[in-house]
């Protein structure tokens, strides 16, 4: 097994999830699937444990696993288990919950200080549209892409919806599912601690996508048609994003931002996949960090056109 066989919902502790991996036990050989289970599993873990500089590391392995030879590289320490099967998996258990995990914070983890607990009464202007729109559409399924910590995330799960929260960022995904261990939340949610990228299959009848796109422009050096291509591919029906005025600024930039960074052009470029793309300013207070919504609607099932204003030979004919 591999980490892609591990749920986490809400707050529950993670589950494992693929009934066909599971095997018949023979006698003759009771350690049979450890040895995955340790390169997979207990390697990565104590790689991370090792140094906390590694983490994605540690996490690319839990994906190909770790050979004894490079866990012998990394001076990881030897693991010799009992003849038992029950023994050895007792062995197992004693060994992760003795690991001990330093965690370190980032910009993202703290992003968001505060809870959804009231948002119905949150003077916060920005969080009150979105809750407006959200309410409006109220969609059944959500994925919330770069999620954070869950602000959003789980005031939309605790209005009934199914929300996958995607998150790249470690302290971030940990900082959110110690919130719902904490509160003990039972609405329907899962973490999901990957790249946009990497996330492909994720979808819902609306994505989300806050505080992301200038990200992707700037710092991915995406260009606006894959950015509309990217984020249309995790909804059926309905996207909401953000455009940053600024860029990665809070205020407005000394130097001039380049002549594509537009919200016209990013508009043009989502019109490819949804029919209706609404523009929505809201009054910014003094001081705060600029953003315009953007709410999709009736995605198209196929593109519109190309991306670069050539139409599909059969809308010509």
């Amino acid at each position: 097994g591999h980490c892609s066989n591990i749920v986490f919902q809400g707050a529950m502790l993670p589950k494992w999830c693929d009934c066909g991996s599971i095997v018949s036990l023979c006698g003759e050989h009771p350690h049979l699937g450890i040895d995955e289970f340790i390169r997979f599993f207990i390697y990565p873990l104590q790689i991370r444990e090792k140094n906390p500089a590694l983490a994605e590391v540690s996490r690319s392995f839990t994906w190909r696993g770790v050979s004894h030879e490079v866990a012998r590289a990394f001076a990881l320490s030897p693991i010799s288990l009992s003849l038992s099967r029950e023994k050895a998996l007792d062995e197992l258990w004693d060994m992760v919950n003795s690991m001990s995990f330093v965690v370190q914070h980032s910009n993202w983890s703290d992003y968001y200080q505060d809870d959804f607990a009231d948002l119905k009464e949150n003077t916060n202007l920005r969080i009150n549209m979105f809750c407006r729109i959200f309410r409006a559409l109220h969609p059944a399924t959500v994925v919330d892409i770069g999620a954070n910590s869950g602000f959003f995330s789980r005031y939309m799960a605790s209005t009934g919806a199914e929300v996958c929260a995607i998150e790249p960022d470690e302290s971030a995904v940990l900082k959110h599912w110690t919130v719902l261990r904490r509160k003990n939340f039972s609405h329907n949610i899962k973490l999901m601690m990957a790249d946009i990228r990497d996330s492909a299959g994720a979808q819902g009848e609306l994505a989300t996508a806050l505080a992301l796109t200038h990200h992707l422009f700037f710092t991915c050096h995406y260009p606006w048609k894959y950015i509309a291509e990217l984020l249309s591919m995790f909804c059926t029906n309905s996207l909401l994003t953000e455009f940053m005025p600024n860029g990665l600024y809070v205020n407005i930039p000394d130097a001039p931002l380049p002549d594509n960074y537009r919200i016209e052009l990013f508009a043009i470029q989502l019109e490819r996949y949804f029919s209706s793309v609404e523009i929505l300013p809201w009054s910014v207070p003094e001081g705060a960090s600029p953003r315009i919504f953007l709410l999709c609607r009736n995605k198209r099932a196929t593109p519109r056109d190309d991306g670069w204003g050539y139409l599909p030979q059969e809308i010509l004919l």
